[in-house]
This record gives C-alpha cells, sequence and structure tokens, in this order.
C-alpha cells in the first residue's frame, strides 16, 4: 500500500511539515534527529513524559514522520 500524500512520503510527514516547519529555516545544515527533536520540543512542550491519551496519540504519529525528508526539505530552504 503507497501512503505518500502531496509529494511527501506519508500524510504524518506532510502534516508535521506543514504545521511545525512551514517556513523554518536554518543557518547550518540539520538533519532528521534534529528536526525530531525540535518538533519533540514543539509538541511535547508541556512534558514529553506525560501519560495521557493525546500523549499517545500524538506519539503515534510523531512515529510514522519521515524526518530526513523534512530536513532535505528545510536545508533545501534554507540554501536559497
Amino acid at each position: 500500500m503507497s501512503n505518500s500524500y502531496n509529494g511527501w512520503t506519508n500524510y504524518e510527514t506532510w502534516k508535521i511539515a506543514l504545521e511545525l516547519f512551514d517556513g523554518f529555516t536554518a543557518d547550518h545544515d540539520i538533519d532528521g534527529a534534529y528536526v525530531e527533536a525540535v518538533a519533540d520540543e514543539l509538541v511535547f512542550i508541556d512534558g514529553y513524559n506525560c501519560a495521557d491519551y493525546s500523549h499517545s496519540l500524538a506519539q503515534i504519529v510523531l512515529d510514522q514522520v519521515n524526518w530526513d525528508e523534512i530536513a532535505d526539505a528545510i536545508n533545501e530552504r534554507s540554501a536559497n
């Protein structure tokens, strides 16, 4: 089954790129681990270790994201 969405790996990658990283630029090359860490900070701002239902749902989405693809898009945008 193909999960590609709007030119991105899947819906989750597209949605996170749109909602969290639209217009985001960096002054140096970044990688997927860096992008994932930024997303964790933004999504779990009240504490990463909370055990509520919304945290679990958010983690399910974040586990599906292609972080390297978002990093590549940011690097490309930042170079221009």
